[in-house]
C-alpha cells in the first residue's frame, strides 16, 4: 500500500539507525510523532519525519472511525514532552493504537545492558549487551 493511500491513524515506522522511529499518519502527507529532535509530540511533514529514509506501514486502523479516533487522541497529546525511557515515539504510537505504552527498543537495550553487566563489571560488557539488545529488538520490529 502506498503511504498516501493510508487512512489517518495508521502507524508508520522509519529506520533511523540504530533505532526505528514511529509516528501516526495524519493524512495529507503529515505525521504526528514524539521526537527527541522536537522534544515533544508534534505534527510535521512526512518528508521531515522520514528524512529521506524508507517509511514502513505498521498498523492500519480496522475502520475509518478507529483511524479518526487515533488521530484525535494523537492530537490531544501535541506538546507532551518526550522522554526516552517513559514516553518515546514507540510508546506514544503503541498508546495511540490502544496498546500498552511500551517500547521494544528500550526493553531490548535495558535487558541487554543488564545481561552484559551480569557477565562482567566492565562498561564494555554493558555497552555490548545494550547494542545486542537493540539489534534484537529491531529485528523483532521488522517482522
Amino acid at each position: 500500500m502506498n503511504i498516501n493511500n493510508c487512512p489517518p491513524g495508521t502507524t508508520l515506522i522509519v529506520s533511523k539507525p540504530p533505532v526505528m522511529h514511529f509516528g501516526i499518519y495524519a493524512g495529507n502527507e503529515r505525521v504526528i510523532d514524539n521526537s527527541p529532535r522536537t522534544g515533544c509530540v508534534s505534527e510535521r511533514s512526512l518528508e521531515d519525519f522520514s528524512n529521506g529514509n524508507k517509511v514502513q506501514i505498521r498498523d492500519i486502523p480496522a475502520t475509518p472511525a478507529q483511524g479518526i479516533e487515533r488521530l484525535q487522541q494523537a492530537r490531544n497529546h501535541l506538546g507532551t514532552r518526550y522522554n526516552l525511557l517513559n514516553w518515546n515515539c514507540e510508546q506514544f504510537a503503541n498508546f495511540i493504537c490502544g496498546r500498552r505504552a511500551r517500547s521494544t527498543q528500550v526493553i531490548g537495550v535495558t535487558t541487554g545492558a543488564l545481561l552484559g553487566a551480569a557477565t562482567g563489571s566492565s562498561w564494555r560488557n554493558v555497552m555490548i549487551g545494550s547494542f545486542a539488545g537493540l539489534l534484537l529488538s529491531k529485528s523483532i520490529l521488522q517482522n
